[in-house]
């Protein structure tokens, strides 16, 4: 047991196939492009967050209806007036430091879109592989059992034996024949479904299943994209529930203007006069709507620290799962291939050479064929198993892996 686990370990694999091409559709992809212009709208929007609003100037003139020159009453004159409004202390920095992490939660969420989509790619992909192997492994015995059947026709021919021989064979080529088309069809629905997924054809010539045993991925440090997209989803509810806080403060708008009074005449001397002061609300309802709107974020922020707890606990299970499978199908692979496959097939063998020289019957031919193909498929469902297995952790922690 220990033999195999260690030619496991220093086994050296290469590098998945698929990796390139997924690599390259996740960049392509909508879901990914949406969300990456979506941080960067953040981002943009962050830019600007926490600015005060412009300055205010006026100009308007007070004369009575009777006429319109400024000189003919004491009460007319040409009023120009700048005001300001100033918002409370760290209203700035923390819309600022809101927007930020929202943009932040946007590139996050963008990694997890991408770490998402690899995952379902790389199954595709492999996907593809196992019914293209499957139909090739096939194939094989297809051109072998028809050997055996031929054999079979060439000794009822000369009476050596019974036509129930050959006909049995010939149920065991159009079963074979049949299982072959079936996974030709397997493997172009898949074909077709991970390409439409991509939107982009599978490379030439297309996914195949390499041999040997694949390292399984080392750990990292490193958190899943779907926790770090949870985690940071949290910090910007955080963010904007200090920024409502800050909203508690009043703002103050502070003004100067000034009255021309240039012309002179009898009535009215010309004084020009000037104006300062500064605005404040009664902030009636303002403090609890403030309240309000930052427990809702606080709420919101739990909520999303909570599922970064539960994600992270899911992709925990998922890749404990992930490496127990891997491991007891690595031990399956390895049993098949040190004992029962060579086994079968010199059994295989054993009832080809008996039924040449009679000492085997078409029944023992069939049924060594029969179990050769189960185990050769089930050779192939494990190496497929594993490079899937392999591929789905790594996308899931985020394409990288340790050292």
């Amino acid at each position: 047991m220990f033999g195999w686990f260690l030619a496991l370990v220093l086994a050296v694999a290469a590098e998945d196939p698929g990796v390139a091409w997924v690599r390259a559709a996740v960049e392509a992809h909508p879901a990914r492009a949406a969300d990456l212009a979506a941080a960067d709208a953040a981002s943009d929007r962050a830019s600007v967050a926490g600015r005060w609003a412009d300055p205010v100037a006026s100009l308007s003139y007070t004369g009575p209806f009777s006429t319109g020159w400024i000189g003919d009453h004491p009460m007319a004159g040409i009023d120009a007036r700048l005001s300001q409004r100033l918002m409370p202390p760290a209203w700035s920095s923390v819309r600022r430091e809101a927007g930020e992490a929202d943009a932040a939660a946007r590139v996050a969420s963008a990694e997890a879109t991408a770490a998402s989509l690899s995952r379902r790619l790389h199954a595709g992909w492999w996907a593809v592989a196992r019914a293209r192997a499957r139909a090739e492994a096939l194939a094989a015995h297809g051109v072998l059992a028809a050997q055996a059947r031929d054999a079979a026709r060439a000794r009822v021919s000369v009476g050596r034996a019974p036509e129930a021989a050959a006909l049995r064979l010939d149920l065991l080529v159009l079963d074979l024949t049949q299982a072959v088309e079936d996974a030709r069809g397997v493997a172009a629905q898949a074909a077709a479904a991970v390409e439409a997924m991509a939107g982009a054809p599978l490379p030439d010539p297309g996914p195949t299943l390499p041999e040997g045993v694949p390292r399984w991925p080392v750990p990292t440090d490193t958190a899943a994209p779907v926790v770090v997209a949870a985690a940071a989803r949290a910090e910007a509810a955080e963010a904007r529930s200090e920024a409502a806080r800050a909203e508690r403060g009043v703002p103050v708008e502070l003004f100067v203007g000034v009255r021309g009074r240039t012309f002179q005449s009898p009535t009215d001397p010309g004084v020009d006069l000037f104006t300062a002061g500064l605005a404040v609300p009664v902030p009636v309802s303002r403090g609890a709507t403030a309240r309000a709107e930052a427990a809702a974020w606080s709420a919101q922020a739990r909520a999303s620290d909570a599922e970064a707890q539960a994600a992270s606990r899911e992709v925990a299970a998922a890749v404990a799962g992930a490496q127990a499978a891997f491991d007891t199908a690595a031990a399956s692979l390895a049993a098949l291939e040190a004992d029962r496959l060579p086994a079968v097939r010199a059994w295989r063998d054993a009832a080809l050479a008996g039924f040449e020289t009679g000492r085997a019957s078409a029944q023992d031919v069939y049924e060594a064929e029969r179990d050769l193909v189960r185990l050769t498929l089930e050779h192939v469902d494990l190496r497929a198993a594993l490079w899937s297995l392999r591929t789905d952790v790594i996308a899931l922690r985020g394409g990288e892996e340790g050292p």
